[in-house]
């Protein structure tokens, strides 16, 4: 055995070309598994992070417990980690929030912020029963304002029902079943503390109460205790095993990225596609390695003939062979560990911010590398496998050949007369040496099949890569960039009859986040009756998407805003109209924005088309719309359609108490319950104010037009802020700690810039994977390529000598070897390119869904992929014929191997 060793090894170094190019594909290998599994698992590191940082470490929690069910919990078999809170009680704290009257105060043990996300916005936590820590939607939410330093007096007691039953912490208020607070007692905190609200699956919406937390001792409630456990992946069989003690609450996000799937498939379909890659690179890995053992076996056919004909069984060939892989093994798993360690680490590195900028709430969460034993397991095992699996099938083959056939290498072309022919317009056109190369191809149909795989896996690979990123982002940008002209940064609006002061608020918000701009607008919905004489031609072939003919009108749905005096004024100066002409509330006059975005289901496929509403040569018009009537002993309740269509106007009746019959609504037609509101059109608008979709005909007005407009009893409930920043994040911030500090409701802010940096950014990280997968995938295809034309044209040295010796030039050797170059290109391109094109419209049909560009090939991507295959092919043949010509053609025909 230990000769049969020593005997590959030398094997080995005499033939160091495939030696290294084999090494160098199983690295290539290698580093791809690793980085497909590391970077999975990573991946799911990441989100669990970013769940624990914003929601908290718990696993499980349950509330409503005796003191003695939380002890027992805390030591069930499984749990490992704990930590509670007891309540101390409910209390009237004069919120302005109807539907959230109360504070509810829990006494937090030490372990409380191991298990739970408390994110402090000021102060600290507290360290004994007579300090308290609020919720910052105390005073955004409920208009009850604490600072740090403050103290709170507060009457706590039990919530019951009308049965003087306990509720639970999150059920909800409910007018139909009444609820009050019994043994009240008073207690006086100090507040040390401001913290950002806790995340629903702690404080349901529902809650009717603000979350405050003190120190343990002080307690008389139920108790609630969040744990974790010691086999998180088998939390849905724990949950199975263990009767809950109270009322349970799993956390449903970090128990699904911890592994304990269930039924739902989040960690499925992540671990799923890091699969599909791994088949793949296997595949291609497969295929490189198989072609260089074939090669190797095929080249020791009668080493292996001399060795079995002295002795060597069938086991010690087979062992010599799976030797050879493990060596080379030996030599390329751990150095494609190191590089794929190393090349997932610096990318996910390098992309370490975009993959913050896909989260939401805040978070910081970093991305990093996460080494795992058992993933690097994997992915050596898998390589090993990939390594032995391709070694072992052409051993098997050449085991199976006789000594004397090995011998005498009878098995190695069998072939009829018919089966090389090759027609006289090869000859006629190519010559001698073409019609040569035509019969070498069709003889060693087997050895060449696995190249010219090769060369159609990389043009299918690269091209449908290259498609899927161009469509993505044709379709990110397309979808992200239909809604509005100008963007936005930062959006706040304001609800209720009584709405603080637009100017104020826009001034408070615009010099805390320092806004390079701002503006406010009323915006509503509106039916428009437009005359027919009015419709622009271009909207006809749209009226059964997004137009109606109704009697002697056409109806259309578009937006009214009412636009700051001062924006209204720069929006009419930048479209070069007289401002004061639309400020005269005796004689109120809109400006129109007259575009419409309309998505076309067409063959199951969304088409976005664009068309003008009103016909711009016959300004000025008039366009009208319906309002609802006050309707006595009814409450309005919206626009619907009746049983043929038509509009209707849905009112609820009120009973003698003045309740309302919401299951009980009534319809009335416009005639019976509208009046029709007139508004005249004196502009079409070339340039949109940012902050206004851009979707849909919309007429504008100054905002302190607005009465005039719709009347007094008809003002509009919401009114939206927008502002641009030049560091949105910091002006999210700010802005936010002005709404907290004014006692203003902060869930109404929202980081627009962000959701379109996260867009962006998801497109990057796609891009990033995307190409460097196919690079990889592309260089495991050219090693093959490489391996498999180098190796084979060294084995036919007797072949090229023998020609040499009956007068074959080096001209003609050239032109035979160019022939067969074009043979390997024209094939593996007639295979692929097709097939990547098929790919491509497959990726076409499936983005259309949400944005049709119209199908298109990246011809970039064709470019270089043709490119690619020929400038491989040729260096190769160019390679291996340059150690062609260094041969003695006598010497060469003496030679039975490498």
């Amino acid at each position: 055995m230990n000769i049969l060793h020593t005997f590959t090894r030398k094997t080995l170094l005499a033939n160091r070309s495939r030696t290294l190019v084999t090494i160098i594909g199983i690295i290539l290998s290698m580093s791809l598994f690793t980085a497909v599994i590391e970077g999975a698992y990573s991946g799911q590191q990441f989100l669990v992070r970013s769940v624990e940082e914003v929601q908290g470490r718990w696993l499980i929690y349950e509330s409503g417990l005796s003191a003695g069910e939380a002890e027992e919990l805390r030591r069930t078999d499984g749990v490992a980690e704990s930590a509670l809170w007891q309540e101390v009680g409910w209390g009237v704290i004069g919120s302005q929030n109807d539907y959230k009257p109360y504070l509810l105060v829990e006494a937090a043990d030490e372990n409380i912020e191991n298990l739970l996300a408390v994110r402090l916005l000021a102060g600290r936590m507290p360290e004994n029963g007579s300090e308290i820590l609020l919720p910052s939607h105390l005073a955004s939410n409920g208009g009850v304002n604490y600072h740090v330093g403050d103290t709170l007096t507060v009457a706590l007691g039990q919530r019951v029902d009308e049965s003087g039953e306990a509720l639970s912490p999150n059920q909800a208020m409910s007018d139909t079943f009444p609820e009050t607070i019994i043994g009240a007692s008073e207690h006086s905190y100090t507040v040390v503390g401001i913290y950002e609200r806790f995340e629903p699956e702690v404080e349901s919406y529902g809650c009717p109460g603000y979350t405050a937390l003190t120190r343990g001792g002080q307690g008389s409630g139920s108790y609630t205790v969040f744990y974790t456990l010691k086999h998180p992946t088998q939390t849905v069989k724990w949950v199975e095993a263990h009767p809950a003690l109270g009322e349970r609450t799993v956390h449903g996000d970090l128990r699904r990225f911890q592994g304990a799937f269930g039924s739902d498939s989040y960690n499925t379909l992540l671990y799923g596609f890091a699969g599909v890659l791994v088949f793949l690179i296997s595949f291609g890995s497969i295929s490189l390695i198989y072609n260089s053992f074939s090669i190797s076996v095929s080249e020791r056919t009668r080493q292996f003939g001399i060795l079995k004909s002295v002795g060597a069984t069938r086991k010690q060939i087979r062992a010599s062979v799976l030797y050879e892989a493990l060596l080379l093994s030996a030599v390329g798993i751990p150095a494609g560990l190191i590089v794929g360690c190393s090349g997932i680490g610096i990318t996910l590195f390098c992309l370490r911010n975009a993959f913050t900028a896909l989260l939401f709430n805040g978070e910081t969460t970093q991305m990093r590398l996460v080494l795992h034993p058992l993933a690097l397991g994997i992915a050596v095992a898998v390589c090993l496998a990939t390594t032995l699996i391709s070694a072992a099938i052409p051993a098997r083959r050449a085991i199976r050949i006789s000594p004397i056939d090995s011998i005498r290498q009878t098995t190695d072309v069998k072939l009829k007369d018919k089966e090389v022919r090759t027609g006289r317009l090869t000859q006629k056109l190519f010559g001698f040496e073409g019609t040569m190369a035509a019969k070498n191809f069709k003889r060693n149909r087997r050895r060449y099949r696995s190249t010219v795989v090769s060369l159609f896996l990389s043009v299918v690979l690269f091209i449908s890569a290259s498609s899927f990123c161009a469509y993505l982002t044709d379709t990110v940008s397309g979808v992200a960039g239909m809604d509005s002209v100008a963007s936005v940064d930062i959006n706040y609006y304001t609800v209720g009859e009584n709405k603080p002061d637009p100017e104020a608020v826009l001034a408070l918000l615009a010099e805390a986040g320092d806004a390079s701009e701002g503006l406010y607008q009323n915006v509503d919905g509106r039916e428009y009756l437009i005359p027919p004489e009015q419709i622009d031609p271009g909207a006809l072939p749209f009226l059964s998407d997004g137009l109606e003919a109704q009697d002697d009108t056409v109806e259309k749905y578009g937006y009214l805003v009412f636009l700051r005096d001062e924006a209204f004024r720069k929006l009419c100066e930048a479209n070069g109209f007289e401002s004061a002409k639309y400020f005269e509330p005796a004689n109120p006059v809109a400006l129109a924005w007259n575009q419409n975005t309309v998505y076309e289901n067409r063959d199951n496929r969304v088409r976005v088309s664009t068309y003008l509403t009103l016909d711009e040569t016959k300004l000025p018009c008039v366009v009208s719309s319906w309002k609802p009537a006050e309707l006595e002993g009814y409450v309005y309740n919206g626009i619907v359609k009746g049983e043929s269509g038509e509009q209707m106007f849905s009112y609820v009746p009120l009973d003698e108490n003045g309740t309302p019959q919401w299951d009980a609504p009534e319809l009335f037609s416009e005639a019976e319950a509208g009046t029709a509101v007139e508004y005249t059109v004196g502009g079409i608008l070339e340039t949109q104010t940012f902050g206004v979709s851009a979707g849909y005909f919309t007429l504008f007005y100054p905002f302190s037009l607005q009465e005039a407009v719709l009347g007094e009893e008809n003002s509009l409930y919401e009114t939206d802020f927008s502002f641009r920043a030049a560091n949105h994040a910091e002006a999210y911030l700010a802005m936010q700690t002005a709404l907290t500090d004014a006692g203003m409701d902060t869930s109404r802010l929202h980081d627009a810039a962000a959701d379109q940096e996260s867009v962006r950014m998801m497109v990057t990280v796609v891009n990033v994977f995307a190409y460097g997968f196919i690079i990889l995938i592309s260089l495991i295809a050219v090693a093959n390529v490489f391996n498999t034309i180098s190796t084979n044209i060294l084995l036919r040295r007797r072949e090229f000598a023998m020609l040499r010796s009956i007068g074959l030039g080096n001209r003609g050797f050239r032109r035979m070897m160019n022939y067969e170059c074009v043979i390997y290109g024209v094939k593996g391109l007639a295979w692929g390119l097709p097939a990547a094109i098929a790919v491509t419209w497959v990726i076409w049909r499936i983005s259309a869904v949400a944005f049709d560009r119209g199908f298109y090939v990246p011809w970039y991507s064709v470019a270089i992929a043709v490119a690619s295959v020929f400038a491989v092919v040729f260096a190769t043949m160019l390679y291996a014929s340059g150690k062609l010509k260094k041969d003695n053609p006598i010497d060469a025909l003496k030679n039975e191997n490498l």
